[in-house]
């Protein structure tokens, strides 16, 4: 029986999962989750993703509960990286890019990692981008592309003003609509799989965990 558990959706989608065999693979994580793997023997626990609308999200005391019997656990990416940030002070490890720019301060709002995606029977498809990944996909960009700083913050402010739910890649690509040169890189960019800041922070992770 498996003693290494990571909840993943999204983040990880599309990708092969029999390369970590180690690691028995959950869906986004959610209250309650942590202790019922901590009952099951659990050693090491990594998050990724979590719900947080439709159920009550993985509270701060599970994982401190956790730790405080031993269990280590790890958080990148989306939920991982936000609970990594705020109980690192507890023994939760941080992992990856965007765990750092929460630890660091960068980052304070946690719709930054928040995305739409479909249901367990459909792998969790991404159905929308959150700003981290946008922002990673244009800096990419900008090796390619006349794109300033200035210019960089100012599609991220009007793509940060739109819902979560309609961060769709329209939705990106109109916030650019006077530069045809800038919407056809960037979404070349974001169709690439495996490029998106949050997944590479995940793989980060289950190496860390193996």
């Amino acid at each position: 029986m498996s003693d290494r558990y990571v909840f993943a959706g999204p983040s990880l989608f599309g990708f092969d999962r029999n390369q970590f065999p180690r690691i028995t693979f959950l869906g986004p994580v959610k209250f309650g989750d942590l202790p019922a793997l901590a009952r099951a023997g659990a050693r090491r626990i990594g998050i990724v993703d979590g719900c947080f609308e439709t159920v009550a999200p993985v509270r701060h005391k599970e994982i401190v509960a956790c730790i405080d019997r031993g269990i280590e656990i790890f958080g990148s990416s989306s939920m991982g990286a936000l609970r990594a940030a705020e109980c690192a002070a507890f023994g939760m490890r941080g992992i990856g890019e965007v765990y750092r720019q929460y630890a660091d301060g960068f980052r304070v709002e946690d719709g930054d990692v928040a995305m739409m995606h479909g249901p367990e029977e459909m792998g969790y498809m991404p159905l929308t981008i959150p700003l981290v990944d946008l922002d990673h996909a244009l800096w990419i960009c900008a090796g390619r592309v006349d794109l300033d700083q200035a210019r960089h913050a100012e599609i991220m402010q009007r793509f940060g003003r739109i819902d979560y739910r309609e961060r769709d890649l329209t939705a990106v690509l109109e916030c650019m609509a006077d530069d045809p040169r800038l919407r056809e890189t960037l979404a070349q960019t974001l169709s690439v799989p495996g490029r998106a800041l949050k997944t590479l922070d995940a793989l980060e992770l289950l190496k860390v965990m193996c």
